[in-house]
């Protein structure tokens, strides 16, 4: 008869607390909760992928000041319309161009949802 020392004993994997979750899965997770469009999630995790690769897969949190470089500003603004310039641009718009836009405009869609 075999007794229980003679058995392998499980792996110290089984055992093991469980790990966090990956850095991108977790960033995944936030992006999903605070409604980003799938678009967006896509080109934030690519952003964060590519700088994590540049440092020689170093997680962001071993990384100091020298790694993180602050954004330079904006050569110009973007351009916000008020209401009554948005107003007279949809009343120039005909036809389908002219629908679409004002769909857009009116819920608040962006072009590619």
């Amino acid at each position: 008869m075999s007794s229980a020392s003679d058995q392998p004993s499980a792996p110290a994997a089984l055992h093991a607390p469980p790990q966090p979750p990956k850095l991108l899965h977790r960033m995944r997770d936030h992006l999903r909760t605070q409604h980003y469009s799938v678009r967006t999630e896509t080109a934030y995790l690519d952003w964060v992928r590519r700088f994590i690769l540049f440092h020689d897969k170093r997680h962001p949190a071993e990384m100091g000041a020298a790694e993180v470089v602050q954004a330079k500003a904006p050569k110009r603004l973007p351009v916000a319309l008020t209401p009554i310039e948005v107003r007279e641009l949809l009343m120039h718009m005909q036809g389908t161009t002219g629908l679409a836009a004002r769909l857009l405009y009116g819920t608040g869609m962006r072009l590619l949802e």
